[in-house]
């Protein structure tokens, strides 16, 4: 009997493929194992800008998937801190999320099927449809499934128009605390669609080290820096363009009363 680590961009931190170096440490002890590298199936097979899915190959690393679909006009919008190596494959084997995950949503939001291999033979869930009513749903035991139940050899994902413009701003809050229940408030309130694609949430120690980069790390209302802030990063879509007065009118509908004036810096450009 084989182990089979399939191996992606190889920014994992979990050590699967190092455990033959130490077999008294892994659960399949001294037993032969095989590293399958997927990074030459790296090809975008198919792309649907009308039902806003494409259908990838597994070794496709970060630049190289947003590259495929420029030329149709549609972004994946997966943005993990790995992004410049990391696959394809890798974001549906470990359910990633990233820096955009906030308004485009997770990976495993955004998969809508895969083509597996497997020791029994090929196996295909879910399928290029942008939704599916049928049950139960056998693809959520692969997104995630870290190549355990198989390879991961074709998947199939939703993907979003390119944005046409971004609008940055940052909200000064006094406290770790005032700036969770804000951000708390926001989501629960608006959700996908409707929040920016990007809510980053620092705490006072973040927000001083962004202080070269942001004026917003020193505020008058709350002092030289505030208790924290919160990031958002919004890609605006052609024909759907908001301006930041109604994110500021958001968090300020949302929040608690003493939370209602938030600071801002940013524009649109």
């Amino acid at each position: 009997r084989l182990t089979v680590v399939p191996y992606g961009g190889g920014t994992s931190v979990v050590g699967g493929v190092g455990g033959g170096l130490h077999p008294e440490r892994s659960p399949d002890g001294a037993r032969p194992r095989i590293v399958l590298d997927l990074r030459r199936l790296d090809h975008l097979i198919a792309c649907d800008p009308v039902s806003r899915t494409a259908t990838f190959q597994p070794g496709l690393r970060g630049p190289q998937i947003e590259a495929a679909l420029r030329p149709y006009g549609m972004t994946l919008g997966h943005y993990p801190q790995s992004h410049q190596r990391a696959t394809l494959g890798g974001y549906v084997a470990t359910r990633s999320a990233g820096q955009a995950s906030t308004g485009y949503g997770r990976i495993d939001e955004k998969v809508l099927g895969v083509r597996l291999a497997t020791p029994e033979g090929e196996l295909v869930l879910g399928g290029r449809a942008p939704a599916s009513a049928a049950g139960p749903r056998l693809l959520d035991l692969v997104v995630g499934s870290e190549g355990t139940l198989g390879v991961i050899t074709e998947a199939t994902l939703a993907v979003h128009p390119i944005p046409v413009a971004t609008s940055h701003a940052a909200y000064a809050f006094p406290s770790f605390e005032a700036a969770t229940t804000a951000l708390r408030e926001l989501v629960q309130g608006l959700g996908h669609g409707l929040l920016p694609q990007v809510c980053r949430l620092s705490d006072a120690t973040e927000t001083l080290k962004a202080r070269p980069y942001s004026r917003c790390a020193t505020n008058a209302t709350y002092g030289a820096v505030p208790g924290a802030t919160i990031t958002t990063v919004e890609y605006l879509q052609a024909g759907a363009m908001r301006s930041t007065d109604e994110i500021i009118a958001a968090f300020s509908d949302l929040c608690p009363p003493e939370l209602s004036n938030p600071a801002l810096e940013g524009a649109a450009r």
